[in-house]
């Protein structure tokens, strides 16, 4: 599939079709890039509007904005999530660990995705006019 895009009429991330969606976005880690950070499943949801917010660009300031909102989706992620999912996806033996801890953990992952994202993400990135894909 071919994305058109054009440059007039915004097009929010919650408004794509599935097919727009599939092809835009892919998850956590960069668009053909072999490699996927920690917890990539589990964090799917909030890099998908990440993705999205990469395809329509911008100046070097939206990019931050756009990483820096993906580290607060991951922290609402973190939060809503049960505390048996969080303990199952931790790479540790944490059963001695009380419940804010665990969570206080994976906040510190959000921390490095928004690091890895910001020195990394450049060439993910569309430095330009916005854009937005014709639906």
């Amino acid at each position: 599939m071919d994305i058109q895009w054009q440059t007039e009429k915004p097009v929010l991330f919650q408004d794509l079709t599935v097919d727009l969606e599939a092809e835009i976005c892919n998850g956590c880690g960069g668009k053909d890039s072999w490699f996927k950070p920690g917890h990539a499943d589990l964090f799917r949801l909030p890099c998908q509007p990440h993705d999205y917010d990469y395809a329509v660009g911008g100046s070097p300031w939206d990019k931050v904005k756009a990483d820096w909102r993906l580290r607060h989706r991951i922290r609402i992620q973190i939060s809503n999530l049960d505390i048996g999912t969080l303990r199952n996806n931790l790479i540790m033996d944490d059963q001695l660990l009380p419940d804010f801890v665990v969570r206080q953990i994976y906040k510190h992952w959000s921390d490095l995705y928004f690091i890895g994202v910001l020195a990394g993400g450049n060439r993910y990135f569309h430095f330009g006019k916005k854009r937005w894909p014709i639906m």
